[in-house]
């Protein structure tokens, strides 16, 4: 069986130097990870987010290499129009350092982050914006195509942008970065997964049951029985609190591919380190193949109440950022 190993728990960034990042002060180095700043910056009560950080990727890679290695899955500006994006707010996908987009039950928002700020208020206004003192609202053309970009608030002395199709989703997202409400950043379980997800060039982070469903393996009844003997020889899976899963890639063959879980105690995330350890051999149940031939384990092991898988992944096979499809490691 796959030695798991239980490494002490990382300190924890604080929510106020992470936040203090967005207001330009000073925070540890360690709170200055894109994907920590972009977590840091939308609401408590968020339950899918995904992140893409554009700058790493496209150092090596043109925008259609990066979909091909699953590099570009999560983000939402690869499915907008682009050439519109620039025409309309002025800058190009090599001039964005990060995109984070997030939903909750107000809607979904995309927090850009910027290398340099290149969208005026002239610029807005030409293109048919309007501003009520706080955000931009898209009319005309611009607002009968309800795109992404429908409602924005630039933020020029942080290189940040705020737009959604929904004015509500920004403006909460907005009273986040402004210190008037509880970020994500809050939550010990999603700062854990940030914390395992740091090198991700693409993340995903779902709230426990939602990464439950996405990953479900039992599906059909030839699959149940092989989960429920899987279950039988090492262990039964236990429900997660929050699912994190991200994807680096250093421009080789194999990729690395990492699944975050917290649990209730550290005494649970290390019996399922152990459990999920086990589970990453033999047939990949729910898909075709043997395990082998898309994840290749390379460490498990537990940091505080959090299991942390770490896998070997060929860029050739199959796509894990999708949000969907059998996942036995990480499912519940």
């Amino acid at each position: 069986m796959f030695r798991v190993r239980a490494a002490a728990a990382v300190t924890v960034v604080s929510v106020a130097a992470l936040l203090g990042y967005f207001f330009g002060g000073s925070a540890p180095a360690g709170g200055r990870a894109p994907l920590a700043v972009a977590v840091a910056g939308v609401p408590a009560d968020v339950s899918v987010l995904g992140f893409t950080q554009w700058e790493k990727i496209l150092a090596r890679y043109s925008v259609s290499e990066a979909l091909d290695r699953d590099l570009s899955t999560r983000s939402v500006l690869i499915d907008s129009d682009l050439a519109e994006i620039r025409s309309v707010l002025g800058w190009r996908l090599r001039d964005v350092a990060w995109e984070l987009y997030a939903q909750d039950r107000t809607g979904d928002v995309a927090v850009i982050g910027l290398k340099r700020n290149v969208t005026s208020e002239d610029r807005l206004r030409k293109a048919g914006y309007e501003y009520d003192g706080k955000i931009w609202r898209a009319t005309g053309r611009l607002e009968d195509q309800q795109p992404l970009y429908r409602f924005v608030v630039p933020m020029p002395k942080r290189n940040l942008m705020v737009m959604s199709e929904g004015y509500d989703a920004v403006e909460k997202t907005l009273a986040v970065m402004n210190g008037r409400a509880t970020s994500l950043a809050s939550n010990s379980h999603v700062t854990a997964i940030v914390q395992a997800l740091a090198g991700s060039q693409s993340a995903l982070v779902q709230v426990g049951e939602l990464g439950c469903d996405a990953t479900v393996a039992a599906i059909d009844a030839d699959t149940v029985r092989q989960v429920r003997a899987a279950q039988a020889t090492h262990g039964k899976l236990a429900a997660y609190r929050w699912l994190g899963r991200g994807l680096s890639d250093d421009g080789t063959s194999l990729q690395t591919f990492v699944v975050a879980m917290p649990f209730g105690s550290a005494a649970a995330a290390a019996r399922q380190a152990e459990t999920r350890a086990a589970m990453s051999v033999g047939p990949f149940i729910g898909r075709a193949g043997d395990m082998s031939e898309v994840l290749r384990l390379r460490d498990a092991r537990s940091a505080g109440n959090t299991a942390v898988l770490t896998y070997a992944h060929p860029a050739n096979s199959d796509f894990l950022m999708t949000g969907h499809g059998p996942l036995l490691p990480a499912s519940c």
